[in-house]
This record gives C-alpha cells, sequence and structure tokens, in this order.
C-alpha cells in the first residue's frame, strides 16, 4: 500500500520531471542507470496495483492513472531494449488483471501498446553493431551478441504474451495492426541490405527479413487467442482475403518464403469459414516442400533450403492436425501427390518423407473405419517391413560384432558418403526407425465412443464404464517390436570393454554425447551464426554420433508412445515384461548415465502411467523388481563420487578433467530428477492432461498434474507388499532430501509423507528403519536448510513422520536429543503438546511446525554469509518515550482541549478583593 502514494499528484509530476530530464540527457551510464531504477520503481507500482486490485482491500483506480500509464508508454518506446522488457511485463500484468484490463483509461492505451510492437519485435540492438540507436544501450547492458541473443528471445516472448493478452481484449485492435502490417509488407520492395549472400538473396541482417521475421511473431500472436475472445471478431471476409493474398505472393528467397509460410500457417483460422481456399494453400505448401534453388542438389542444398522444405512439411502436418475434416475428402489425391514425390530419389529426404507421411496419418484417423485405417498403415510400413524383418538385418541386431560391423564403426570412413554402403546401412535403419514412431505416434482411434464402436474400433467389452479401444497400427507395429527391442538391447552391449575396443580410431568420439547436447546440460547459448547460404556437409564422426544418438533415443520414443498409442494390446503382448528384461536392462552398469536417462524419462515414465491396472503384475512389477534396486545402488554411488569431488576439489587444476567433471555432475542430477519424478508417477495419484509441446514436434511429453491427494496410487499400494520393490523406492526417496541438489529435494519432499504413512499403516516399519527415516530429514535439513522453500517443505515432512512415529518407535525421540541445543526437557514439552493434548486443544499446524523448528534449530543449515553471524540484542535499551514524558504530553493535551481551564475566573470582580 505504501507504494501507492507514489500515485499522487505531486509525486507522479516529479518522477515524470525527472524521467523526462533523464532520457533527453547524451548517452551515459550514469543517466541510463538511473532511467533503469526510476522505470524499475515505476513498474513495481503497477505490479503492487495488481496485486492489490481483486484483493480483499478496497483499492480503485488509483489518482494520475493515465499520467502513469502515459510514463510507462515512454519507457515502452524508449530505445534501451532493456527498460522495454520492464514496460512490457507490467503490461502483461495489467492486461491480466480481470478487474484492471476494463478499466477504460487502460484500454485508451492498448492500441499505442500494440504499435510499439510493431517495431520492438525487430531483430536488431547487437552491442557489436551501430545501425540503431539501441545498440549504444546494449553496449551498456551485454558484453556480447550471444547475451544480447538469449535477451531478445526473452522480450520476444514478453511482447507475444502482451499481443495475446491483448488480442483477449480487443482483438479487432490487433487484428487491424495485424492486417495494415501484412498488407504493407506484401507491397514493399525487396531490400536485402550491405549485408546480403553472394547470391543475391536475403540474410539474417537484410531489412526486408528482419520486418518479415517481426510480422511473423506478431500475426502468430493474434491469430492464436483471435477465436478464444468473448469480444466482438473481426471481419472474416478481411482474413480472408488476406490468406489469399499471402498466397499469391511469390518468392525464390528461402529466408522470405520460410516467413510467408508462416503467415499462411497463421491465417489457418479463417480455413473453416473459405474451405474453397483450401486447395490454393496446399498448392503453396506442397511447392514448398519441392523447393530448391538452381544448381543445388539433394546433398547439396543450402540450410536456408533445408529449413524451408521442413517448414512446409510441418505446415502440413500442422493443418492436418487442425483440420482434419476439412482434408479427410481430398485425402485420396493428397496420398497420391505423397507417393508421386516419393517416387523420386532425388526429391525428398527421410526426415521429409516420414513427415509427410505423419500429415497423412493425422488425415485418415478421421476414416471412422477401422479396416480402411488399418490396410492404409500397412501400406505406408510396407518398405519398412521389407527392411526391417529381413533376415539378415534380424542377425545383425543380434550380434554386437555384426552390428558394429554393419554399420561401419570398425572400418575408416569413406568419402563421399554416396559411396559409403554402411553409411546407406545406417540410413536405412533411421527411416525405419523414424517411420515407426511417425506411425507409433500420430494412428489413433476415434475419440468419440459411439464412433468407435460403429468403425470397429472396440476390442472387447470393459468392465469398466470405458470400453477397450485397439489402435489399427497395432497389428503392423506389434511384429516390428520384437527387432527393435533386440536393438537396443545391442546398443546395450556395445558398451562392453571387448567391443568398445573394436571401434576404428576415426570414431573413437562416436559413443560421447552431441556437442548441441552437452552445451544443453551446462547452459551454455550456442553462438550466433548466419552461414544460412552453405552447404550443411558433416564430418564422418559427426554422422555416426548423430546416428547412434538418434536412433538409441527414437527407440526408447517409439516404446514410450507404445503404452498411450496402442494401449491394452501392447501392455497385453506375450512375455513383453521378459524381453524388456533381456534387452532395454541388460548391461545396465556399462551404460553411461546419459544412455540411461532416456530409458527412465522418455520409456518408463510414460510406461508406468498408461499401463492398465490388469497389467500391473504381468507387465510392470517385474521391470520395477529390478529396476528400483538398480536405481539405488546406482545412484548411490554416482552420488558419493561427486560428494568426494567437492572435497577434493582444490586438488583438481586440470581445466579439461574440470569440464568433463562439471558435464557429468549435470548428467547425474539430471537422471536423478527423472528418477524421482519415475517414481511420482508411480506412488501418487495423478492425471494426464493434454500434451504440451507443438504440433509438428517429436518430443510431445505428455503433462502429469498432481491431484493433491496425499494418498498412494493403487500402484504404490499393491508395492507396499512387494518389499524388494518398495524398500529401495522409500529408502531413496528419503535419501534425495539430503542429496546435494535443491531440485531434487523439492521433488522428492512431496512423496515423503504418502509413502510413510503407507507403510506405517501396514506395519512395515522397523524401529531401525523409523530412526533412519528422521535422521534423513534431518540431513535434509542440514543440506538445504538455507534455502526457504527446501526448509519449509523439509520441517512439515520431519513434523509428519515424528508425529506418526512417535507413538509407535519411541525411539526416534532420542534421535532428535542429538540435535545441537535440543534438550530432553524440550522433547517431553513437546511430545505433551503434540501427543497428549484433546482434540479441542490441539495445537494449530503452524504452531506445531514453530515448535518442531525450534527442536530442530540446531541442524537446519546456514548460507556461508549467515554462518559467523554475531546477532546483536539491546537488553536495556531505554524507551523511546518515558513514563513522565508521556503523563506531560497527556495532561498538556487535555489543557488544550479544554476552552476555559479556570484560570481567567480567578480575575472576576468579585474575586478582586481576595487577590
Amino acid at each position: 500500500m505504501q507504494l501507492l502514494i507514489l500515485f499522487s499528484e505531486d509525486a507522479m509530476e516529479t518522477i515524470l520531471q525527472a524521467a523526462c530530464a533523464a532520457a533527453t540527457m547524451p548517452l551515459e551510464e550514469e543517466h541510463y542507470l538511473f532511467l533503469k531504477r526510476l522505470c524499475q520503481v515505476l513498474t513495481s507500482i503497477g505490479s503492487q496495483l495488481c496485486v492489490l486490485v481483486g484483493s480483499s482491500i478496497e483499492v480503485g483506480q488509483p489518482p494520475n492513472f493515465a499520467k502513469y500509464l502515459n510514463a510507462i508508454l515512454e519507457f515502452t518506446n524508449h530505445a534501451s531494449q532493456a527498460l522495454n522488457s520492464y514496460a512490457y511485463c507490467l503490461w502483461c500484468s495489467l492486461f491480466r488483471n480481470e478487474l484492471i484490463n476494463k478499466d477504460p483509461i487502460l484500454l485508451e492505451f492498448l492500441p499505442k501498446v500494440v504499435e510499439s510492437a510493431t517495431t520492438k519485435l525487430m531483430r536488431v540492438g547487437y552491442p557489436t553493431q551501430s545501425n540503431c540507436a539501441a545498440c549504444g544501450y546494449a553496449r551498456l547492458d551485454y558484453d556480447s551478441d550471444d547475451d544480447f541473443n538469449l535477451f531478445f528471445s526473452r522480450l520476444r516472448a514478453e511482447i507475444a504474451e502482451m499481443l495475446r493478452l491483448a488480442t483477449l481484449l480487443c482483438p479487432q485492435v490487433t487484428f487491424d495492426y495485424a492486417a495494415l502490417w501484412l498488407e504493407a509488407q506484401l507491397l514493399k520492395p525487396l531490400e536485402i541490405g550491405e549485408g546480403g549472400s553472394e547470391s543475391g538473396m536475403c540474410t539474417t541482417a537484410s531489412p526486408t527479413y528482419m520486418q518479415w521475421d517481426a510480422l511473423t511473431i506478431f500475426l502468430e500472436s493474434v491469430m492464436g487467442r483471435i477465436l478464444a475472445s468473448s469480444e466482438a471478431k473481426p471481419s472474416a471476409e478481411r482474413g480472408i482475403a488476406l490468406l489469399k493474398a499471402v498466397l499469391l505472393y511469390e518468392t525464390k528467397d528461402p529466408l522470405l518464403l520460410s516467413s510467408v509460410l508462416s503467415c499462411i500457417s497463421a491465417l489457418f483460422v479463417f480455413l473453416t469459414i473459405a474451405p474453397e481456399t483450401l486447395r490454393a494453400v496446399l498448392d503453396k505448401i506442397f511447392s514448398s516442400v519441392m523447393f530448391s534453388l538452381a544448381g543445388q542438389t539433394k546433398s547439396t542444398r543450402s540450410k536456408a533450403v533445408k529449413n524451408v522444405r521442413r517448414h512446409a512439411c510441418s505446415s502440413l502436418v500442422k493443418i492436418c492436425k487442425l483440420y482434419p475434416e476439412l482434408l479427410l475428402p481430398a485425402f485420396e489425391q493428397l496420398y497420391h501427390q505423397v507417393q508421386q514425390m516419393s517416387r523420386d530419389p532425388e526429391q525428398l529426404s527421410q526426415m521429409e518423407k516420414c513427415t509427410l507421411m505423419e500429415a497423412l496419418i493425422l488425415t485418415s484417423n478421421q476414416f471412422g473405419d477401422y479396416e480402411r485405417q488399418k490396410t492404409f498403415i500397412a501400406d505406408i510400413l510396407q518398405a519398412v517391413n521389407r527392411i526391417w524383418l529381413d533376415a539378415e538385418l534380424k542377425q545383425v541386431f543380434w550380434g554386437v560384432e555384426k552390428f558394429i560391423s554393419y554399420i561401419g564403426l570398425d572400418r575408416r570412413p569413406v568419402e563421399p558418403s554416396q559411396n559409403d554402403q554402411n553409411g546407406i546401412n545406417r540410413s536405412q535403419i533411421v527411416y525405419c526407425i523414424n517411420t515407426i514412431l511417425a506411425v507409433i505416434k500420430r494412428s489413433k482411434w476415434p475419440e468419440n465412443v459411439e464412433v468407435a464402436q460403429k468403425g470397429g474400433f472396440v476390442l472387447a467389452p470393459s468392465t469398466c464404464a470405458t470400453p477397450i479401444l485397439r489402435n489399427p497400427a497395432t497389428a503392423h507395429v506389434v511384429p516390428l517390436i520384437e527387432n527393435l527391442l533386440t536393438l537396443l538391447g545391442t546398443f546395450n552391449r556395445i558398451w562392453m570393454p571387448e567391443f568398445i575396443g573394436r571401434r576404428s580410431p576415426e570414431f573413437g568420439h562416436a559413443y560421447e554425447l552431441p556437442e548441441s547436447e552437452k552445451m544443453a546440460l551446462l547452459g551454455i547459448t550456442p553462438p550466433c551464426t548466419d552461414q544460412l547460404d552453405s552447404i550443411s556437409i558433416r564430418q564422418p564422426l559427426e554422422r555416426m554420433q548423430t546416428f547412434l544418438t538418434n536412433v538409441h533415443d527414437n527407440g526408447y520414443h517409439i516404446l514410450g508412445n507404445a503404452g498411450p498409442s496402442l494401449g491394452f494390446e501392447f501392455y497385453n503382448i506375450d512375455c513383453l515384461a521378459d524381453m524388456l528384461l533381456k534387452t532395454v536392462f541388460v548391461n545396465l552398469d556399462a551404460i553411461p548415465d546419459y544412455r540411461l536417462r532416456p530409458v527412465i524419462r522418455i520409456f518408463l515414465k510414460s510406461f508406468v502411467q498408461h499401463c492398465p491396472k490388469e497389467c500391473y503384475s504381468r507387465a510392470l512389477i517385474p521391470l520395477l523388481a529390478v529396476l528400483c534396486p538398480y536405481m539405488l545402488q546406482r545412484l548411490t554411488a554416482r552420488w558419493q563420487i561427486i560428494n568426494q569431488r567437492y572435497e577434493n576439489s582444490a586438488e583438481s587444476e586440470e581445466d579439461n578433467a574440470e569440464s568433463q567433471e562439471v558435464l557429468e555432475d549435470q548428467i547425474v542430477r539430471q537422471v536423478t530428477r527423472d528418477y524421482i519424478d519415475l517414481i511420482g508417477v508411480i506412488c501418487q495419484n495423478r492425471k494426464l492432461v493434454e500434451p504440451l509441446a507443438g504440433v509438428d514436434g517429436m518430443e510431445e511429453d505428455f503433462a502429469v498434474v498432481s491431484s493433491h491427494d496425499d494418498s498412494l496410487s493403487e500402484l504404490g499400494v499393491l508395492l507396499v507388499s512387494q518389499q524388494e520393490i518398495f524398500t529401495p523406492i522409500i529408502v531413496f526417496v528419503f535419501t534425495a532430501l539430503s542429496l546435494n541438489d535443491t531440485t531434487t529435494c523439492n521433488k522428492a519432499a512431496p512423496l515423503c509423507w504418502p509413502l510413510l504413512k503407507q507403510i506405517i499403516a501396514d506395519q512395515h516399519l522397523t524401529d531401525v528403519g523409523a530412526v533412519h527415516l528422521l535422521q534423513a530429514v534431518l540431513h535434509g535439513l542440514q543440506q538445504h536448510g538455507e534455502h526457504e522453500s527446501c526448509q519449509s517443505q523439509l520441517l512439515t515432512v520431519g513434523l509428519q513422520c515424528y508425529e506418526a512415529m512417535r507413538p509407535l518407535y519411541p525411539g526416534i525421540a532420542a534421535t532428535l536429543l542429538q540435535v545441537p541445543n535440543c534438550t530432553e526437557a524440550m522433547v517431553k514439552a513437546f511430545d505433551e503438546r503434540i501427543l497428549q493434548s484433546t482434540p479441542n486443544k490441539q495445537a494449530s499446524e503452524k504452531k506445531k511446525k514453530d515448535m518442531f523448528k525450534k527442536l530442530v534449530a540446531g541442524v537446519i543449515g546456514q548460507s556461508l554469509g549467515q554462518l559467523f553471524k554475531k546477532e546483536v540484542n539491546f537488553r536495556n535499551l531505554p524507551p523511546l518515550f518515558s513514563k513522565r514524558s508521556q503523563q506531560r504530553a497527556h495532561q498538556q493535551a487535555r489543557v488544550d482541549a479544554e476552552p476555559d481551564a479556570g484560570l481567567s475566573s480567578l480575575f472576576a470582580p468579585q474575586n478582586e478583593s481576595r487577590l
């Protein structure tokens, strides 16, 4: 509330004058620093206003609100993009607030804010350049172009969010700006600029491309929310006219064509209104799929051309996913066109073929006929079956030495790659894996149960309310699973010492993580490059490394998607658990952590989530009986190594060894977090929501949202009786509380109470086990006590553990006595308060938590800066106002309050003789 005083006339006027004075000064660091601090003050005022409006405190429109918004608008239009970022974050908060966003004064400013986005979305202002006023400010804020690039991506995301929120409030305004900008851009002449490429094409620094690039962000943000708004919608005829105008725009520049495709994709919302434009849209997409530049072949295409072709394929997937019913009448024509394109070996790459097949499969989901859809998928997988089920390839997958020889790991690389027979072998494996993955991800049964029943998708009656449905792809994919599992088992066995030495020296680093994944794990931003004209030619080592990584990961993506896609039929495969144990779980000790991670994150998490209850005992429990004890042993050993490294870190002086240790450290942390997530899926009652990834991505993960139920799931209860599974789970969860990773601690803490409550109810906990669990919580407080979020969760867990175990296991009281400064009297008083009080006199959870915190205060960890802090206590601090002075002030107040204190009566005539 105190900050709202700054809305007063005098304060606001002073702030505005100071801002104007600083803004007109020449660019100096001192003035710029003042501007940033002033902008932060103003945005903090607005943030507090957003919090207070709608709360229990009655706060209406503040005075001088228009003047305040005008000041924020000035910062929005300022040349400094850092100031713009502060301002756009505030506009998002104001537009998001359900009460403030109806304020007429705010709505008057909305068009001005939207207009500012048309210039602020332009990718300019690099500190190494001098092409705009923002560059000077960027040199004060960022050390390199890479740092600026990272910031600018965040700024664009903030502007895009502002546009989405503004569209929900005033769709007509944002649409008008988008339409005017697009119409003007279509008529502008090409401006390549000084940094144009040698071929006369645009680069990422060309003015025309930067305008198109900013326009696509603007258009996508507006069109993505225009139908969700409850306000009056813009004219559909104008939207259709825009779509037709973009379709008529012709360019041979790959960068501009990619932006045009983005605009067409954003305008897909008007296809349902004007389905007659669908043919023109498809023609534009297919012409872009076949796009190429003169003199380029399949093997010499530039990065820009490849990007356009992939973008067009992804656009077709998007339209097929969003509007499959529109494409269904033209399905046969589409299928024929894709087949024609695929027949030319010099046209489509394998990735392009697979993406186009995805689009067709998405459309085929609308058939509503099981047999027709099954026949179509059989046609798609015909080439895969011929390669994948070949007897020779099966022998290759079963023998590690044969596999190494088949892919060329044991011989020198052959250049050019077109002449490499081993390279052709690798490409066939990649094609099969990608096609199987496309089929298993995109093929679905109808969502409507009635349609599914009429179309023959019902497998059999179920005891549940919902019948068991079957996927048309199951009959064709299941026969391919055996070879896939064999291949994944071979990937595990190639790490054995006798096979490691069979690699050719040129492929000595082929098993390592690709550089891009290393940089992602270490949080390093890739460098800024503009080499779209260059031909993408990878070295043999990089090609081999990419092959091994992609085939391994996509193999587990197939298994991970088999559960939700194929459903009951997948889990009901004969001896599925045995096959997995003999392949996926073989030789786990030899594989590195970065190869183990996809097994947990991609495969097992999804496998557990979608497993039907009827299949727990035969498909799931045998796997967990092997996995859970193994992961406890493996991760415990890994963390012991990490802790030893921290203790001996001063002795290491080699940079290369240190960077490798940092990478290994991060991988172990990621694996630990993934395993904790898996335990959460196993033990907690959870529900699935829609996938969060993009429509054209192959990395969709099913989001998991907790139902806030502290009881164990049905699977978790079933595992309590399986001591070889449940004991490693509960031991690892409590051990994870003290691992040197706050994220792991935060993930593990919510799992502790459901596990403990169930094991106590089933009387499986011993006295020694109870002491161990409480000690694990105390170790967690010692490790993470300096972090408020961790400390709060750990105190809650500790209180729950002590309160539940103390009556049954009295020995745990001795554990508290080991805490420094915790006395027996304190423990006894605490026991009396929480254990012996009647229900009516039971202390609140907050009081009990505060009492427990006092008991364990001696063990709660502190940051280094707080360890030796000397507390300053003034025991005999004199009061600010003495009692005597307070009495005098009270007496004076009484005298002042009396109009006549009686002194004037002494001078009355009748009293003169007395004087």
